[in-house]
């Protein structure tokens, strides 16, 4: 009876290729493993093949200790083609296999490392608040230093010597950077949580019982037109594996170069080994569907919303992308030594697909194990930056320019400075061709001091044409230690005004005049000699039309 037989027949695949596959007794490879595989970003697809000697006729191979996490229907059946034997396949049948047993002691173990985990994500949230209220205790002593300042300096006129107040301005500086950096850090800290969390949600789910109570094995059924040996393939698809890519910067001081390596962390839990398989990256999504959809209709209501076009052009201005289809990687352009020399493919709907040249060994463990794309050496321009509105410190910053062919997706990156760790950033997808920067950490050889010259605000007056004004300025010193000459770009900003009420004008005591771009920043090259000095004033006026003098309390 059919229903006494423990075979369910869960999806026949007709497929026809001027190929190969089999049926009956057939001497086939003891290799049973995957060969290839191909990672998405919310899944992989795995290959198996077995080369056989068939005869005319229909004939089966079987492929077993299929892994459980498998889609059914994903799976598909090929011969791969030979101008000498002629096939097609007729269907794939598939079998479940005997129970396995779950691993509890692994299972108890990741359940005990996620409550670990939750309670140290609790004590970076305390940490985080704590902090927080700390900030809000500095912006009320600064309220009230600048308040008390006020009034004082009213009250003595042009006698008032701003320098008494510089060590309270000094303290709060050095809070806030204090605050700055611990935050960062939590916020750091917080992120490598929630990723390992995500990881043993990962895994627990791949553990799941549905998960592992059988297997599956696999029958390909195909016809032979004639005699010979044919190779079959069989693909399937197993959601428990993903990657994301990262990068590693090493700058070399004495050279100027940055080794740049280009890598992806692959994660995967399927059940089955990837020993020394074919490995392609790729970042298609399942999930991104097979239309655009249908689009809304906008409606422009009484209230009228300004787009905030800013970064659009920014990007724009930055991340220039090339125009053709297809982008296609040599391996002749890199040192077949390490053995990471990519094929890397991008169409025109953004999907980027890396196939490794060498064989890569994923374990279905759920750690994230690391692979090699591609290696670059750039030919670094070298210069500090300090931009004192952020930070108070200067930082070493390398201009480089993309000259390999291929795409640098974005992610993690890792940066070294002269074989020393300097920190963690973050790149943004990077095109062939595409100039970028890149920082390498602090550089306590050249000091920035900031100093408020003066402020000046002025009430309109009864008169009709008069208009209230708002003034500042203030004093950049920059000083190096550093033997011989080294270029340093200084930032700073004036406001932009969006209003015909209110006009924003840079003053005449600015010195040097910096480079000032639509938004407001400004930006001064500065050639810094060892012990000497250099000094930068940003002078910026701002007045209002009568009527509108409340605008120009935003800029106070």
């Amino acid at each position: 009876m059919i229903h006494s037989m423990k075979i369910s027949f869960i999806s026949i695949v007709v497929l026809c290729f001027s190929g190969v596959v089999d049926g009956q007794a057939v001497l086939s490879k003891p290799e049973n493993v995957p060969f290839a595989v191909t990672v998405f970003e919310d899944k992989a697809r795995v290959h198996r093949q077995k080369e056989v000697e068939g005869t005319k006729g229909t004939r089966e191979v079987v492929f077993s200790g299929l892994p459980a996490s498998l889609d059914p229907a994903s799976l598909r059946g090929r011969l791969v083609k030979s101008e000498d034997i002629k096939g097609l396949v007729l269907g794939v049948r598939m079998t479940r296999e005997g129970l396995n047993t779950p691993p509890v002691d692994e299972v108890i173990t990741l359940q005990e490392q996620l409550d670990n985990i939750k309670d140290q994500l609790l004590e970076v949230s305390f940490s985080l608040n704590r902090i927080e209220l700390q900030s809000e205790l500095l912006k009320r002593y600064r309220a009230i230093l600048e308040t008390s300042v006020s009034l004082t300096a009213r009250e003595l006129g042009k006698s008032f010597d701003s320098s008494l107040v510089h060590e309270i301005q000094q303290w709060l500086l050095d809070s806030d950077l204090s605050v700055a950096i611990e935050v960062d850090r939590l916020k750091q800290d917080q992120e490598k949580l929630n990723d390992r969390r995500g990881e043993i949600l990962f895994d627990l789910n791949s553990y799941s019982i549905q998960e592992f109570d059988r297997g599956w094995t696999a029958t390909v059924i195909f016809q032979l037109e004639t005699s010979g040996t044919v190779s079959v393939e069989l693909a399937y698809d197993v959601p428990t594996a993903r990657w994301t890519p990262f990068h590693d910067a090493r700058l070399d001081e004495s050279t100027g170069f940055v080794s740049w390596e280009y890598g992806a962390k692959v994660i995967q839990s399927s059940g089955e080994d990837w020993k020394d398989v074919q490995l392609t990256l790729s970042t298609l999504r399942s999930s991104l569907g097979l239309s655009s959809g249908q689009l809304i209709p906008q409606e422009v209501t009484a209230i009228e919303i300004e787009s905030k076009n800013k970064a659009a052009r920014s990007l724009d201005s930055v991340n220039e992308s090339p125009t053709e289809d297809s982008i296609r990687m040599d391996t002749e352009d890199f040192d077949d030594s390490w053995g990471a020399a990519p094929l890397v493919e991008s169409d025109s709907g953004g999907v980027v697909t890396y196939q490794l040249k060498t064989p890569s060994s994923i374990p279905a463990d759920g750690s994230a194990h690391a692979v090699t794309v591609a290696k670059y050496k750039m030919k670094a321009t070298l210069d500090y930056q300090s931009i004192p509105l952020v930070s108070p410190r200067v930082f070493r910053r390398a201009k480089l320019v993309h000259e390999g062919i291929g795409v640098l997706l974005a992610g993690e990156v890792q940066c070294y400075r002269s074989g020393t760790f300097v920190g963690t950033g973050s790149v943004g997808t990077i095109y062939a061709g595409q100039s970028f920067e890149q920082h390498f950490g602090v550089e306590g050889r050249i000091n920035v001091h900031v100093q408020d010259l003066q402020s000046f605000d002025k009430e309109s007056s009864s008169s009709v044409f008069s208009r209230a004004r708002v003034e500042r300025r203030t004093g950049y010193t920059v000083k190096s230690y550093l033997e011989g000459e080294v270029p340093l770009e200084l930032v700073s900003r004036i406001p932009v005004s969006m209003l015909e009420e209110v006009k924003v004008e840079l003053g005449s005591d600015t010195e040097p005049t910096p480079q000032v771009n639509e938004d407001g920043i400004c930006r001064w090259i500065l050639n810094l000699k060892k012990g000497k000095p250099q000094e930068v004033i940003l002078h910026w006026t701002a007045v209002a039309d009568k009527g509108s003098e409340a605008l120009l309390d935003l800029l106070k």
